[in-house]
């Protein structure tokens, strides 16, 4: 795994006195830190000393999601317990050793102190060299109300003229230097400003470049193929459409199929400087490569994991399971109280991380909207049948029953059997898998109309973001678009990376990645993804009713007829079968 142990080192010497001397902190070795931490140690919440030395342990060794939890809940930019001089230089370091050079650089310019000191105008200047032209005009005005010194004035100064020289703003570029050229500033700032005077920083003649990283040979090789279509197809649709004039490059590299690679690839990545990173397609692997980076602020976008938990900032699936599940359980939880006006509600849900992730939400969502789940049961999704389950929710008597399928195999089988075994008349809500075309296609009238499913996008309908997108990957490839999601779901991971690359982020990883997070997310072929304030990009999920193998808008009078039809058909067959039933006995005390 790359490490960052030197980061280490160059942190340890903190700034101390507002007239610029040195003070030193020793810091405990990383083991015995991540151990303490690990342990429970109450203490790091409110000792900031202790947390930035447990934040530097972590980073040292490449423990991105810890360093973040601790520098992002004991770092805040406004309130809190005051940083003394020192633990702000050092937080200010672990922010920009975490990509968030712009948190960094608000920190340290909210604590006067921390930037009189040499050390605290080397961390501003660091973060502000990681920085875009737009967050670097908006730190100068901001600088006003700040008020700091004139030097770290004149360090935003230095870089944002080296930022708009780089970004080919000349005229800015020039209006800055020229205004920090007589003035009382660094030497290093000097020299940046003369630079950007006599013409020295020039735009870059090299593209950005964009890491991608899948598996073009090997086990998965048909996977990796699928989603590199999409990839192309996506940076061509960039070219057409020349975003802000910012040329980007693809540096691909299969892993072949090997999970072990992941420490090499990335090091040969972040060695030619890309911007952000398309893959992997697993989730360890996702994992193991986030990791591995040697810069937390370099964006990694999986198109494919299904889980990244454990990745720390900036790294993330846009097909994570447990946030899809949860926003289909969200939706619906949502929609049979205020939807239908149903407040007995039930579940079943497969038993697995996603299943129960979609059920935690399906309960949270009802009970805020005044509801009561009164049943709920898991069940395994490789089962034959699933008699137990719904006859222990059917005792629940609930009015609506969400039941997720992890898959459309899944739907096909227990769909037939919910009506079987007793849910006849009952609301039955479904997830995603319930709108695969697959399952349009093949589940029978008599077990999908009427039936509500929670979906990300509608494959089957006109003039949608899916029916754009298969038009674009039928023209660019001349050949039919295929019927599984790979394609798209690269098409979409790199559509949102490229979102980030203006050209005023200058190719900068951790601008880059704030960027992306900026942009609000995308309306794409797989859904509608937006950024929460978990800082993750999540789907949002619709609610459509199933009718004559067609996805339409609910129509909770249709519903209610539907519901009422097929209760007074279940009593008049409940009526049926007692009526057998005493006959049968009566023949039967006959025959005695």
């Amino acid at each position: 795994m790359a490490t960052t142990v030197a980061l280490l080192g160059a942190i340890t010497c903190l700034a101390g006195c507002a007239s610029g001397g040195q003070v030193t902190r020793a810091v405990p070795a990383p083991g015995d830190v991540a151990t303490g931490l690990e342990s429970g140690d109450s203490t790091l919440a409110t000792d900031r000393s202790a947390s930035a030395d447990s934040a530097l342990a972590y980073v040292s060794m490449g423990r991105w999601d810890r360093a973040w939890m601790i520098a992002d809940s004991v770092a805040p930019e406004v309130g809190g317990i005051p940083l003394s001089e020192a633990d702000a230089v050092s937080f200010a370091g672990i922010l920009s050793d975490l990509g968030a050079e712009d948190r960094a650089a608000g920190l340290l310019l909210r604590n006067s102190g921390a930037v009189s000191s040499d050390e605290g105008i080397r961390q501003l200047r660091r973060a502000a060299a990681g920085m875009s032209v737009t967050e670097l005009e908006a730190l100068e005005r901001s600088v006003s109300s700040i008020r700091p010194e004139q030097r770290a004035e004149g360090v935003l100064g230095a870089e944002l003229s080296r930022a708009y020289a780089l970004a080919g703003m000349e005229e800015d570029a020039l209006r800055v230097a020229r205004s920090w050229r007589d003035e009382d500033i660094d030497a290093e700032d000097r020299r940046t400003v003369e630079q950007v005077i006599e013409g020295d920083i020039r735009p870059p003649l090299e593209p950005v470049r964009v890491g991608v990283i899948l598996s073009l040979t090997g086990r998965f090789a048909q996977v990796g193929e699928d989603l590199h279509d999409g990839i192309v197809l996506a940076l061509a649709e960039h070219e057409t459409g020349s975003f802000d004039g910012q040329v980007i490059d693809l540096v691909v590299l299969d892993d072949e199929s090997d999970p072990t690679r992941y420490d090499m690839l990335m090091e040969e990545l972040e060695s030619r400087d890309v911007a952000a990173v398309i893959g992997p397609i697993r989730s360890e692997s996702l994992v193991d490569a986030a990791a591995s980076r040697s810069n937390a602020g370099l964006t990694i976008v999986s198109p494919t994991a299904s889980r990244d938990s454990g990745t720390g900032p900036n790294a993330y699936s846009l097909w994570e399971r447990g946030r899809r599940e949860s926003a289909i359980g969200d939706a619906l939880g949502r929609w049979f109280p205020e939807g239908m006006g149903l407040y007995r509600l039930a579940a079943l849900y497969p038993a697995d991380a996603g299943g129960r992730a979609g059920f935690r939400a399906f309960e949270a969502a009802a009970m805020a909207s005044g509801a009561e789940v009164v049943g709920a049961r898991e069940y395994e999704p490789d089962s034959t049948t699933f008699e137990q389950p719904i006859q222990a929710v059917l005792e629940s008597d609930p009015e609506g029953v969400m039941v997720l399928g992890g898959d459309p195999a899944t739907v096909l089988q227990i769909a037939p059997q919910l009506p079987y075994f007793g849910l006849r008349s009952r609301i039955i809500g479904g997830g995603e898998a319930w709108s695969d075309p697959s399952v349009l296609r093949r589940l029978e009238p008599a077990f999908a109309d009427y039936r509500v499913v929670a979906m990300f996008m509608d494959r089957t309908a006109e003039g949608t973001e899916w029916t754009r997108y298969v038009e674009a990957y039928e023209r660019e490839f001349r050949r039919l678009a295929p019927d599984n999601l790979l394609p798209a779901l690269g098409y979409d991971a790199t559509r949102l990376v490229l979102a980030g690359m203006g050209r005023e982020t200058l190719g900068r990883p951790g601008a880059v990645a704030r960027s992306v997070r900026a942009s609000g997310g995308l309306d794409g072929a797989t859904g509608t993804i937006r950024f929460k304030d978990s800082g993750l990009p999540e789907r949002e999920a619709v609610v459509r009713m199933l009718l004559d193998g067609r996805l339409v808008d609910v129509d909770p009078d249709a519903l209610s007829v539907w519901a009422e039809e097929a209760r007074a058909q279940e009593e008049l067959m409940k009526e049926l079968e007692e009526e057998e039933e005493k006959r049968k006995a009566e023949r039967d005390a006959e025959r005695q």
